[in-house]
């Protein structure tokens, strides 16, 4: 008797580090739409099990992009997700005197029917972020004129109290602690979620975003079109001034 409810205790316990290894396993997609300065970074999170209430994502922009906060309170993103920036954002600062911007990304899941793959459950949570990029210096001579930024994936954190326990058996080294959500600075536990597709390496595969900029084999040209304007302006004045003289 004692060793039969010892092996249905053992298969219970397998049981529940299954379901939380299954919970705290996500999927990432992501791409860019649009083209030049002003684009938006659209994030898909899905995952099997039970549906978490909030998705969290901690965004790292490079400093050669930005988010405007004032856009987001007052946009379509403003409706379905949220947003907390960790540093302050200078809308105004070229690249090169920008530091990477981190934000934390706050955005709803739900249920999406059955998971394709196990046959469990399966929800979804996507946002898309608007982001825009800054002024770069001019290529060099003989470069071509454009100016590239690497984007990162985002780090996945799912919530500790949402159904599926996902927290249960996971490592300490993957608990950690964060606001509970944009208008709640409570400390909540938060896991890091694992990457389905990618579980042997650490980030979703970046994103490469590419914007013209001047060429300084221009400069010989710009300098001369220049002084030939302002020299002609000069006569121009000139000349008014002259006839207009009684």
């Amino acid at each position: 008797m004692l060793r039969s409810a010892l092996y249905h205790l053992l298969l219970l316990m397998l049981a529940t580090a299954g379901d939380s290894q299954e919970t705290g396993l996500v999927q990432v997609t992501r791409r860019v739409l649009n083209s030049g300065f002003h684009r938006e970074l659209v994030s898909v999170v899905s995952g099997r099990g039970p549906a978490p209430q909030v998705v969290l994502l901690r965004e790292t922009l490079p400093a050669g992009l930005y988010s405007d906060p004032y856009e987001l309170s007052g946009s379509e993103f403003a409706r379905h997700s949220q947003a907390v920036f960790l540093s302050r954002v200078d809308v105004e600062a070229p690249a090169s005197r920008a530091a990477p911007l981190q934000l934390l990304v706050f955005i709803s899941a739900a249920a999406a029917g059955t998971g394709a793959a196990g046959g469990g459950p399966a929800w979804t949570a996507n946002v898309s972020l608007p982001v825009h990029l800054r002024y770069h210096a001019p290529a060099q001579p003989g470069r071509p004129p454009r100016a590239h930024v690497l984007l990162g994936g985002p780090l996945v954190l799912l919530p500790c109290d949402s159904p599926g326990r996902p927290c249960d058996g996971a490592a300490p080294r993957d608990v950690t602690e964060g606001p509970c959500s944009a208008t709640n600075q409570t400390v909540c536990l938060w896991r890091r979620a694992t990457l389905v597709a990618q579980q042997q390496q650490e980030e979703v595969s970046p994103q490469a975003l590419s914007v013209p900029v001047g060429s300084l084999d221009h400069e010989p040209a710009v300098l001369a079109l220049t002084l030939l304007t302002t020299l002609g302006c000069c006569l121009l004045l000139l000349h008014a001034s002259s006839s207009t003289r009684p």
